[in-house]
C-alpha cells in the first residue's frame, strides 16, 4: 500500500519528523488482520518518546502525540481493511489512531495543572477594573470598517480564537444575547457539536459583524497555521494598541494576545451572565467548550467529564473583576433580567421527562449479531405532501440553494428571529389588545405610515422656506426641553417677545435722544444713558481729553488715539468706537501728524491710560491750547 508523503507540519521537531516518517512506513501496509501488530508498534513508539532525555515531564508528551496523530490522519488513507469506528466522533478513522493514543488517566496527568501550579495561578490573578469599558471597546471595534477591527471585536465579544474567527467559526442566531457556535479548534478526536455561547454585545451585532468579516477576508482555502501566520499578528498588534491600558499584564514583557482575550471573555461572561448558583469555573468551561480529552474506550461518566473541563479552564483563570478599590468583585449575572438577556439553555431548570422505552433491535441485527450502521450525515424529515409542496414553492421563490439543508437552515434562523420579535412585542400586544404578531406591528406602524407622505412634504416645505429640516427643529425643541423648559414653543415665543421689546425700547430711546444736545451735559450723567447719541458724545469727550493731554505732555507720555486706548478710558463697544473713529479719521490723523505720534508710542507706556488721563465732568473749551504751552519734539 502506497503512503502519500505530505511531510510533517512546519512546527514539528526534526527528531519527531523522522520518527513519524518511519512509523507511517510501518503502519501503511497493516490493517484489521494485523491489529495486534499495530498496537505493538504504537506502544513501542510511545515508549521511545518517553525514553528521550529531552522528555522530562509528561506534559512534554502532548505535542509528539498530537503531531503523530495528525500525520496519521493526513497521510494514511482510510479503507474498509484498516478502518475503525471512533465511538466519540462516530466517524471511521485509521485503526492506528485507536492505539496511537494515551489513556484517559494519562491525558489527565498530561493536560491537568497540578495543585501547586493552580495555586500559583490564583495568586497571580489580575483585576479587570473597567469591565464596561472593555465591552464598549468591543462594540466600537465591531462597528469598524477594517477587517482587523472586526476580528478583534469578535474575539473579545465571543471569546473565540483568531483562526476560528477568521476561518472555522460559524455563528447562528439563538437569543438576543447568545449565539450558537460551531467550528471549534483544538478538539482532537472529539466531535464538538455546536453549542450556545453568550455575547458581550447584542447578538445581532456579532452576527452582522461576522458576515462582514467573511465578505472582507476569505480564508476558506488556507490552512489553519497559514491563517494564524498571515492574520494573527495584525490582530494581536491592534489588541496591544487598543487594550493594553484596559487589560493588566503580569509582566512588562507580556503582550495582549488572543489567549488573554479569551481569558477576559470568560470572566466578563461570568460577571454579566452566569447564574449565581453556577460556579464560575463550570460556567467558563461550558462557554469555552473545553473537551480536550480524546481517550478511547471505556464509559465516560459525568464526573469525569467535569474534571476534564475544569482542568482545561484553569488555563483561562488569570483574571477576576475588580471593585475599583483593589478588591475582587465576585458578583455574577449582573445583566440577567435585562430585556432579552437569558440564562444559557444548559443551565436552565429542566422539567423531568418520562422515560422512553428502549428501541427494539431489528430481527436481522439480532440474527447476525452485527452492529447497526453509524449515523448518516443527513436525516429524513417526514412531512405531508402539502407541506412538501409549500417547501418546494418556497425554495423556488428564494432562489438557488446548494441543497435543501440550506433553505431549512435559513427558515429555522428566521423562526428564531421571529420568536425574538414576538418576545419583544409581547408588552405592546398586551397594551394594545392585539391578538397576533402582524396585528401588533400593523397597529404600531399605522400612525407612521399615515403621516409619512404628509410629513415628507412638510419637511420639504420647511427646507425650502426656512433652510432647516423638521429633524433639526425637533432637535432644537429637544435641547430646550432638556435644559429644563417643559414647553419649548412657549419658551421660544417668550424669548422672541423679549427680544422684540428690547429692540422697541432701544428704538424709542434713540428717537428720544436723537435731537438732544449732550455737549454740555456733565460726563457723570452720560455714563448711565444707553443711546447711540450719548455713546458718540462719550467717545468725543474721550478723544478731546486725549488730544489735550498730548498737547501738554512730553513726547514719551503721548498716546496714539485708537479704539483700544479709548476703550481704556470709557466703557463702549468696539464696533461703536471704530465707527466713530472712521467718521472722524481725518481730524485724528491731523492731530497725530501735528505731534508726530505713532502707534509704537502706546507700547512703551508703564501706566494705563485710565490712570494717566481723566475725562473732566464738565465740558472744557475745545479750542487748541496756545502754542507756547505745547511741547514739540
Amino acid at each position: 500500500m502506497d503512503v502519500e508523503m505530505k511531510g510533517t507540519a512546519s512546527m514539528t521537531t526534526r527528531w519527531l519528523a523522522e520518527r513519524i516518517d518511519a512509523l507511517l512506513g510501518q503502519l501503511a501496509p497493516l490493517g484489521q488482520g494485523q491489529e495486534e501488530e499495530i498496537a505493538r508498534i504504537c506502544a513501542q513508539e510511545i515508549a521511545a518518546w518517553r525514553a528521550r532525555p529531552s522528555i522530562k515531564k509528561e506534559s512534554t508528551l502532548r505535542n509528539p502525540m498530537t503531531d503523530t496523530r495528525n500525520a496519521i490522519r493526513e497521510r494514511l488513507a482510510v479503507t474498509v481493511a484498516n478502518r475503525w469506528l471512533n465511538p466519540h466522533s462516530q466517524q471511521y478513522e485509521h485503526l492506528a489512531l485507536h492505539y496511537m493514543n494515551f489513556t484517559e488517566e494519562e491525558w489527565i496527568r498530561i493536560m491537568g495543572d497540578s495543585q501547586e501550579r493552580f495555586q500559583r495561578r490564583l495568586e497571580e490573578q489580575q483585576l479587570l477594573e473597567q469591565p464596561d469599558v472593555l465591552v464598549q471597546q468591543a462594540e466600537a471595534l465591531l462597528l469598524g470598517e477594517q477587517w482587523y477591527e472586526i476580528a478583534l471585536g469578535l474575539a473579545i465579544a465571543t471569546g473565540r480564537r483568531s483562526t476560528e474567527i477568521m476561518k472555522t467559526a460559524k455563528f447562528y442566531p439563538k437569543t438576543l444575547s447568545t449565539i450558537t457556535f460551531e467550528g471549534q479548534l483544538k478538539k482532537r478526536d472529539l466531535l464538538m457539536k455546536p453549542y450556545e455561547i453568550p455575547t458581550l454585545v447584542p447578538a445581532d451585532l456579532v452576527l452582522s459583524a461576522w458576515s462582514r468579516l467573511r465578505a472582507l477576508v476569505d480564508c476558506s482555502t488556507l490552512e489553519h497555521d497559514e491563517v494564524n501566520n498571515r492574520y494573527g499578528s495584525v490582530v494581536r498588534a491592534l489588541a496591544n494598541e487598543r487594550l493594553s491600558g484596559l487589560i493588566p499584564l503580569r509582566s512588562s514583557k507580556e503582550f495582549v494576545t488572543t489567549h488573554l482575550n479569551r481569558c477576559i471573555y470568560g470572566r466578563l461572561c461570568v460577571y454579566y451572565f452566569a447564574p449565581s448558583h453556577v460556579p464560575d469555573i463550570t460556567y467558563m468551561a461550558t462557554i469555552y467548550g473545553h473537551y480536550w480529552s480524546d481517550g478511547s474506550g471505556g464509559g465516560e461518566g459525568e464526573e469525569e467529564d467535569v474534571q476534564r473541563n475544569y482542568q482545561s479552564t484553569l488555563h483561562y483563570y488569570d483574571y477576576m473583576i475588580g471593585d475599583g478599590h483593589g478588591h475582587v468583585d465576585r458578583r455574577q449575572g449582573l445583566r440577567l433580567g435585562e430585556p432579552g438577556v437569558e440564562i444559557l439553555e444548559i443551565f436552565r431548570p429542566k422539567e423531568p421527562s418520562k422515560e422512553k422505552p428502549m428501541p427494539k433491535k431489528r430481527a436481522d441485527d439480532q440474527a447476525t449479531g452485527q452492529a447497526t450502521e453509524p449515523t448518516k450525515g443527513h436525516s429524513i424529515v417526514r412531512c405531508t405532501p402539502q407541506t412538501r409542496a409549500r417547501f418546494v414553492q418556497e425554495e423556488r421563490e428564494r432562489g438557488f440553494f446548494k441543497d435543501q439543508n440550506g433553505l431549512l437552515s435559513q427558515l429555522l434562523d428566521e423562526s428564531t428571529l421571529y420568536r425574538q420579535g414576538l418576545q419583544l412585542l409581547q408588552p405592546a400586544a398586551v397594551q394594545l389588545g392585539t391578538e397576533s404578531f402582524i396585528q401588533t406591528l400593523h397597529t404600531l406602524l399605522e400612525p407612521h405610515a399615515a403621516s409619512g407622505a404628509s410629513g415628507e412634504a412638510l419637511d420639504q416645505q420647511f427646507k425650502a422656506r426656512w433652510g432647516i429640516s423638521l429633524a433639526e427643529v425637533d432637535a432644537l425643541f429637544q435641547m430646550i426641553h432638556d435644559s429644563g423648559h417643559e414647553d419649548p414653543l412657549a419658551y421660544l415665543q417668550e424669548g422672541v417677545s423679549k427680544q422684540h421689546n428690547l429692540k422697541a425700547g432701544a428704538l424709542k430711546r434713540q428717537d428720544h435722544f436723537r435731537h438732544k444736545d449732550f455737549s454740555q451735559v456733565p460726563y457723570s450723567q452720560l455714563k448711565d444713558i444707553r443711546a447711540s447719541a450719548v455713546a458718540d458724545e462719550r467717545i468725543r469727550r474721550a478723544i478731546l481729553a486725549l488730544q489735550k493731554h498730548n498737547q501738554r505732555a512730553q513726547p514719551v507720555d503721548r498716546w496714539y488715539i485708537n479704539a483700544a486706548v479709548i476703550n481704556g478710558l470709557i466703557y463702549a463697544r468696539f464696533p461703536i468706537i471704530n465707527a466713530y473713529l472712521q467718521e472722524h479719521q481725518q481730524d485724528i490723523e491731523t492731530h497725530h501728524q501735528q505731534f508726530g505720534i505713532e502707534p509704537r508710542y502706546n507700547r512703551s507706556k508703564l501706566v494705563p491710560v485710565g490712570e494717566m488721563i481723566r475725562i473732566p465732568d464738565l465740558p472744557e473749551s475745545e479750542h487748541p491750547v496756545p502754542t507756547g504751552t505745547i511741547h514739540q519734539d
